[in-house]
């Protein structure tokens, strides 16, 4: 009964990987943060490595650029701009349309393996999210940019763990957190968390969502680029 009980587990997990692996769109090596161009709807997604890939939102890379020896972790798009999140709390951008690169240093280093994994933009700000192991330390982080520095403005204590990216809608922000291979919903107004959505098992390192089409994208530091509906997640 035992041996049947683990063969039963074995293939159970094995269907689980390959139907998630269907929903692969692209590899990028050590893809850890991601987001959606609004102008145009291309997917930004960054690489531990230095490398940011335009890509489209079936996975056909259009562009890619190598920046230097940064450990990028988190994407934002802008209309002029691409805003990369480094894990030792530097924050570096990218002209969209020249080659300009400017390097913006933070007023506290954070260390690696317990730095900076996400970024988001709330009005005229960002939020960077932390990685840690204990919740007492979980948090997000508000900053701002400005004379060629990251200005810490705040802190909003998060509860979660291993927080590994970040997607905002307005009002709710949606925090992964790796380690639990969870998404949770946190609702800015309300200041509480109003849902969590359970996902495949995976390395998720960075999501961006598609509001209007339902889809949603993770970024995975084992190597690739996901695409799911709501639907298929239970959203």
């Amino acid at each position: 009964m035992k041996n049947i009980i683990i063969i039963f587990l074995v293939l159970a997990t094995f269907g689980v990987c390959k139907e998630h692996k269907k929903h692969k769109i692209v590899n990028i090596p050590e893809a850890s943060g991601i987001d959606i161009c609004k102008d145009n709807g291309n997917l930004l997604v960054v690489s531990d490595e230095g490398t940011y890939y335009i890509m489209d939102t079936n996975g056909h890379i259009l562009d890619n650029r190598n920046l230097g020896k940064y450990d990028l972790e988190g994407a934002y798009c802008e209309k002029d701009r691409f805003v990369f999140a480094v894990e030792n709390g530097d924050i570096v951008t990218k002209s969209r349309t020249t080659d300009d690169i400017k390097v913006y240093r933070s007023q506290q280093k954070y260390p690696k393996k317990n730095g900076i994994e996400g970024i988001a933009k709330i009005n005229r700000h960002y939020l960077l999210a932390l990685q840690t192991k204990k919740k007492s330390e979980a948090k997000l982080i508000e900053v701002k940019l400005e004379n060629s520095q990251v200005i810490k403005l705040g802190e909003l204590p998060t509860d979660i763990i291993d927080n590994s990216g970040l997607e905002y809608d307005g009002r709710n922000i949606y925090l992964l957190s790796d380690t639990k291979d969870m998404m949770y919903i946190y609702d800015m107004k309300t200041k509480e968390y109003k849902d969590s959505v359970k996902l495949p098992k995976f390395a998720q390192e960075g999501v961006a969502i598609d509001f209007k089409n339902e889809i949603i994208y993770f970024a995975d530091d084992d190597g690739a680029v996901y695409k799911y509906t709501f639907d298929e997640l239970g959203m």
